[in-house]
């Protein structure tokens, strides 16, 4: 063997992936940085899998998923977490022309409420009402929650074009510009902790628009936007919802890829269930879902594992639905 064969065969082996043996001895989950959600549910995620599954298990906090996905794509990161919408389009190659075909779901953990909000008081009770006004789309650096943003209007019946959309920097600061009347709406999370600040000190409070309309239909969102749900938010159960609405769900998942083991895939659900009523203890987002959530087939928009659909036939949570729409995505990528 030459110089330059051995050189390459080097190379090869730097760039296998570091968890692809059938018995890993370490684990790492990427989360957003220190201080968000994400990275305090990977944190208690990485003490589930090392208690139950006996592998050394880290959280590596990151920017952001644009940042994790060729990570796991890769094999060098072993779970990602982020939203199925936006691991969906990663697997696409939708937002950098790079299709990352590895990416495989593990487990839908919980679902995230976002919409537009407006102050109260401009009377505003529909996205739709939004029609010629000043509203955010565009989140600088964040080219999913743009996307999510231009899917709420379009399945209200609006398209980008029938608003004057205006760009910012971060979720916060479009909360800000509504409070100082710069903009009319803003998109943001409904439960987070700026929506209750902003709520108690507008005059008057905020409001979260509703989804109305013929396109407000799950499979008319699932077309146009696959991973994105509409979910019911009843009247007084969140700050700025005073009656019933439809909004979005942004599905939060953990995803892995290809590289990992079945056996490794059933080792780390089975400690994530083992460990769900401490978790849900701990986080109250959680105590909405059960382990047989995982599977949810409406929010698909990258095929499960095939070691997360072994472990979840062996409970009685995959179903038929699930496999249908399994099949199909696994279609798309041949």
């Amino acid at each position: 063997m030459n110089k330059l064969q051995s050189f390459a065969c080097a190379l090869l082996v730097a760039a296998a992936p570091q968890f692809a043996s059938a018995q890993a001895t370490q684990f790492t989950i990427g989360t957003n940085p220190v201080g968000t959600a994400f990275n305090a549910v990977g944190v208690a995620l990485a003490g589930a899998v090392t208690k139950h599954a006996g592998v050394r298990t880290t959280a590596q906090p990151y920017t952001g998923s644009a940042v994790m996905g060729p990570l796991v794509n890769a094999g060098e990161l072993t779970i990602g977490m982020t939203t199925t919408f936006g691991s969906g389009r990663d697997l696409r190659g939708v937002d950098n022309g790079v299709p990352m075909q590895n990416l495989r779901v593990l487990a839908r953990m919980w679902t995230l409420p976002y919409g537009y909000m407006v102050k109260k008081n401009t009377g505003f009770t529909t996205i739709a009402d939004l029609k010629g006004k000043k509203v955010v789309v565009d989140i600088r650096g964040n080219t999913a929650l743009a996307a999510t943003n231009a899917a709420l209007l379009e399945t209200a019946g609006l398209a980008v074009e029938d608003v004057t959309a205006v760009d910012v920097a971060s979720l916060p600061q479009g909360v800000s510009a509504v409070e100082d009347g710069s903009v009319d709406a803003t998109s943001v999370a409904l439960p987070i902790a700026v929506v209750k600040q902003a709520n108690a000190t507008i005059p008057g409070g905020i409001q979260f628009l509703d989804i109305t309309g013929p396109n407000a239909t799950q499979d008319y969102l699932s077309e146009i936007a696959p991973g994105l749900t509409l979910i019911k938010i009843p009247g007084g159960a969140m700050a700025g919802v005073d009656t019933d609405i439809t909004t979005m769900g942004l599905e939060v998942a953990v995803y892995t890829s290809t590289a990992l083991s079945d056996e490794d895939a059933g080792k780390i659900l089975g400690a994530i269930e083992a460990e769900w009523t401490e978790l849900q203890a701990q986080f109250g987002f959680f105590r909405r879902k059960q382990p047989s959530d995982f599977v949810h087939a409406a929010s698909m928009a990258q095929p499960y594992h095939e070691g997360a659909i072994a472990y979840y036939k062996s409970k009685g949570y995959w179903t038929d639905e699930a496999q249908a729409k399994q099949d199909m995505l696994i279609s798309e990528l041949q």
